[in-house]
């Protein structure tokens, strides 16, 4: 027996444990070539793709967990620009998240604790790989 050995058989425990903790909800879009036009507003919005829950699911949103890294914020000022960045992840279950990449859009469809999170976009700002991971945690930035 071996440590690495020992972990391996636990991971299917450990991910249900994780994906347990996942009690919002959401989708995560791609942005595609071309645009729609939004009959409300008479405007062109680009096009999008749904990549989680994947596509062979029947739910238009997946389970999830959103998660502030902590609470301060830090003004950033980028291209003349004055921006407040806060640190935050997004946790999916492994196997579902796979086509989830940097850049895909993630709007909140539901959240059990936290109604004002219903509508919030954020985009996903880098990947997750990672040995033994319970959850796929992706870095992600607010859209304002």
């Amino acid at each position: 027996m071996s440590l690495g050995y020992d972990v391996a058989q636990a991971l299917p425990g450990l991910r249900a444990q994780a994906e347990a903790m996942m009690v919002d909800r959401c989708r995560v879009e791609r942005v595609t070539p071309g645009t729609v036009l939004n009959e409300t507003t008479g405007e062109y919005t680009p096009t999008r793709v749904r990549v989680y829950p994947p596509a062979s699911a029947a739910a238009s949103d997946g389970i999830c967990r959103y998660k502030a890294a902590n609470t301060a914020v830090r003004d950033v000022e980028a291209a003349g620009q004055l921006l407040i960045e806060q640190a935050a992840t997004l946790s999916l279950p492994i196997a579902a998240s796979l086509e989830v990449a940097e850049g895909d859009i993630v709007t909140f469809t539901a959240s059990t604790f936290d109604p004002q999170m219903v509508g919030v976009e954020v985009r996903i700002a880098g990947e997750h790989h990672q040995t033994f991971a319970t959850a796929r945690r992706f870095p992600v930035e607010e859209i304002s």
